[in-house]
């Protein structure tokens, strides 16, 4: 029933070939832990970021 190319995240749906594409892309900048740890970081806080001014999008439709 599932896709073998969807990662299910609480009830989310994530293409994993479009995130190993996304990761393929990103790590041909990682040298070091130190870019790698700059750019978890990075992604986690643009991530929230994203999610947050989504909801606050939608929650002022709802208004």
């Amino acid at each position: 029933m599932s896709n073998t190319n969807t990662l299910k995240i609480n009830k989310s749906n994530i293409n994993q070939d479009k995130l190993r594409s996304f990761a393929a892309e990103l790590a041909k900048d990682v040298k070091t832990q130190a870019d790698l740890a700059d750019l978890s970081s990075a992604l986690l806080k643009m991530t929230v970021e994203a999610a947050l001014g989504a909801e606050m999008e939608h929650q002022s439709r709802l208004s």
